[in-house]
């Protein structure tokens, strides 16, 4: 795998949390990060967990081998990037978006729009959302390809995104 920093990572986990956000968004993935580091056999990436937008450390091996099962998929930013972890940066520590999480659902079961916490909070894809469009200088704005806002970004739209690009 050629993963380098600032690669989006995506993940179809399989636990019942996952499994939820999968049927409700009626896609295979139901997480992503962002690569914010490469070090030899680790993996260092950014990503929205419970306990906030965080680091979290993946052995290269145990992402291969999910690759391998269709289980973890890598998207590339096009063009050169720079700074991406001082734009990281500035986003750690920021919280969950549990409530997000909630509006996501609804807003999808029900098919009416709600308004979201407007970034007070971060679920995984809003925040890779957030960083892919400020590495880019706007250039790439995932929620405006898909029409929605922010808030209702989810792991697919990134994953599914024409403006990304596939890494195999």
């Amino acid at each position: 795998m050629k993963i380098k920093v600032a690669d989006i990572v995506g993940f179809s986990g399989q636990g019942i949390f996952s499994y939820c956000i999968k049927r409700i968004t009626r896609s295979k993935w139901s997480h992503v990060g962002i690569v914010y580091a490469v070090q030899g056999d680790k993996i260092i990436t950014a990503e929205a967990l419970s306990n906030g937008f965080v680091l979290k450390e993946h052995k290269r091996k145990s992402l291969e081998k999910k690759q391998r099962k269709g289980r973890l998929k890598v998207r590339r930013i096009p063009g050169k990037i720079g700074q991406h972890k001082q734009v990281i940066e500035k986003y750690l520590k920021k919280k969950y978006g549990f409530l997000q999480i909630g509006l996501i659902a609804i807003s999808l079961t029900f098919k009416k729009k709600l308004k979201g916490d407007k970034d007070k909070t971060f679920i995984c894809s809003e925040a890779v959302a957030v960083i892919i469009k400020e590495l880019t200088a706007g250039k790439i704005d995932i929620a405006k390809e898909y029409g929605t806002t922010q808030d209702f970004v989810y792991p697919d739209h990134i994953m599914q995104s024409k403006l990304l690009k596939d890494v195999k």
